[in-house]
């Protein structure tokens, strides 16, 4: 008195899933995107200041003024190429244009926040801490 449901399964059968795109949760992957971005930005400064050790250039409002300036640059890129890898792979995914700007909105509100000290570090960095 065996319903189909309660016989046995056979292991020997395979079950082909389905085969549908993965989908991507546009939050989770903003602020983890945001935060590999910092992380690459950070590593950009250090390469800056490295780069731009005091020298006979010297220091001062001018140094720090061409710091900050480089260091915008380096955070234009960094935020240009992670927001296209982003918007790469929601797109690849199939997901929905309010998805894809969901993602969008959240890694840049995750990363123009982080990197608002780090500009503020490169412009201390440039002045030799003389202001």
């Amino acid at each position: 008195m065996y319903r189909q449901a309660d016989e046995p399964h056979d292991s020997s059968e395979h079950v082909e899933l389905p085969q549908g795109s993965r989908k991507f949760a546009p939050v989770p992957l903003g602020i983890f995107s945001g935060l590999i971005g910092l992380a690459t930005e950070f590593f950009g400064l250090f390469l800056l200041a490295w780069g731009m050790a005091p020298t006979s250039i010297g220091c001062g409002v001018g140094r720090a003024a061409s710091m900050t300036g480089a260091q915008l640059v380096i955070a234009l890129g960094i935020f240009g190429a992670f927001a296209a890898v982003g918007i790469g792979i929601m797109r690849e995914a199939h997901e929905s244009q309010l998805r894809r700007r969901s993602y969008v909105l959240t890694f840049a509100a995750v990363y123009v926040l982080g990197s608002i000290p780090l500009i503020a570090t490169a412009a201390l960095f440039g002045s030799c801490f003389d202001f």
